[in-house]
């Protein structure tokens, strides 16, 4: 759903409801006391978020808040689907999750929410919505408008739920160690235990090697895939019509590998990024490969961290397969950019490198008041705005967040779980 167009619940007229029928009441067991007393804290604190302190659940019946308490999920731990998922791999999986559940990060109207609160508002909202049914009946406007808005924080919940795991494997997969996938669904409902369950099941995929004969000598290839909330693998192709002059085969697709010295080359040159975020950085600038420029013969596919061009993976077509064989940091003879700066300064690529100014670090370390010359010869060779990413945070929380909105819409596009019913 669109963040943006949705709109708080308004309760102003429920939440002096005081409980619901009786009469078929059903007998509960113990209620686990201290978990309890844990949810009804932390449902006042997104309720005073939300409604800021208007609303107190003292003013609830017992049987509501209970009812509530029913409604909450249980989210078991991830469980690996498949034996190329280890013990280790579905720890750190765990982990990752867990801190991403419970991080207020989600924005509406200039408030802050954590996925385990959009979880805990449902459950507020879903409880309202059957008071006002029971009290008003079905066609009053207040229990229309509570069962719109508990239908649309049950979509955004899960929309961010699936967010939070989708940004972990696209942390962890790699296409030369592994692939993750993911599938979210409802466990077993049984007769005695009413609480819905929510798992997770992790598939893992192997790495697809190939070898192809390059420059003379035969090298290991893998092939690009795109980590995906789905059960299977989706494997990357790049439509032959986007290569123009440089294919002339038949094929209307080929399949996408890349090498072990571009991955090295990629992890060298951007090398203010940790192994997650190098991963992410790579399944953001791949998992769909459209922008390709051909330049002196060169086939060159932009490479983007916080939306500033910062270089390019080169592409190459061996036995009707496109293979990235390097990276080229952008200031790279054999890239517009590059060559414009050695026309400019005459530096060549043993300068560049002698210089550093072939990776990350140099460029986020610059002192531009102190070095305005060195600018303006950036900005006259077209990548002036290289100099923005001076202030930015290169951690992968800051990474992932700064493309959230495109994390989701991608998602919901390529998602083949199956949403419960909440």
């Amino acid at each position: 759903m669109n963040i943006e167009s949705w709109s708080f619940p308004n309760i102003s007229n429920i939440s002096c409801c005081y409980g619901m029928s009786t009469k078929n009441k059903k007998k509960k067991g113990a209620t686990h006391q201290g978990a309890y007393k844990k949810f009804l804290t932390d449902l006042q604190d997104v309720i005073n978020i939300m409604y800021e302190g208007e609303i107190k659940l003292r003013q609830l019946s017992n049987e509501s808040l209970h009812m509530m308490y029913d409604y909450k999920y249980v989210f078991q731990n991830p469980r690996a689907y498949n034996e190329h998922v280890t013990h280790e791999d579905l720890k750190i999986i765990n982990e990752k999750s867990r801190k991403f559940f419970v991080e207020r990060k989600l924005e509406l109207g200039e408030k802050f929410f954590s996925t385990y609160q959009l979880h805990l508002l449902w459950c507020f909202i879903v409880i309202q919505a059957k008071e006002a049914k029971r009290k008003f009946g079905e066609d009053n406007p207040d229990y229309l408008e509570l069962k719109e808005n508990g239908r649309a924080v049950s979509e955004l919940f899960y929309s961010q739920f699936l967010v939070d795991y989708f940004k972990v494997i696209t942390q962890l997969s790699s296409p030369d160690h592994k692939y993750f996938g993911i599938h979210i669904g409802p466990a077993a409902i049984f007769k005695d235990n009413p609480k819905m369950e929510i798992v997770v099941e992790v598939y893992g995929f192997k790495p697809q090697t190939d070898i192809l004969k390059i420059g003379g000598f035969k090298r290991p290839v893998f092939r690009l895939a795109a980590a995906n909330a789905k059960t299977t693998l989706s494997w990357i192709s790049i439509d032959t019509s986007v290569l123009g002059s440089s294919y002339h085969g038949d094929k209307k697709q080929l399949e996408v590998y890349i090498q072990s010295h571009a991955l090295k080359r990629f992890r060298e040159r951007l090398d203010v990024l940790n192994n997650d975020a190098i991963n992410y950085l790579l399944w953001e600038n791949t998992h769909t490969i459209e922008n390709i420029q051909v330049y002196r013969k060169f086939i060159l596919h932009p490479v983007k961290l916080f939306e500033i061009k910062i270089g390019y993976l080169v592409g190459t077509i061996v036995d009707d397969k496109f293979l990235f064989s390097t990276f080229l940091f952008i200031t790279h003879n054999c890239t517009p950019e590059g060559d414009k700066l050695k026309k400019i300064t005459g530096l060549g690529n043993e300068d560049i490198s002698y210089w550093k100014i072939d990776r990350l670090s140099t460029f986020i370390q610059l002192q531009e008041d102190k070095y305005p010359q060195l600018i303006e010869l950036f900005q006259q060779a077209g990548f002036g705005d290289i100099k923005g990413l001076k202030n930015k945070k290169f951690d992968i929380d800051s990474l992932q967040d700064a493309n959230l909105e495109a994390l989701m819409n991608y998602i919901e596009k390529n998602k083949s779980t199956k949403k419960y019913n909440a």
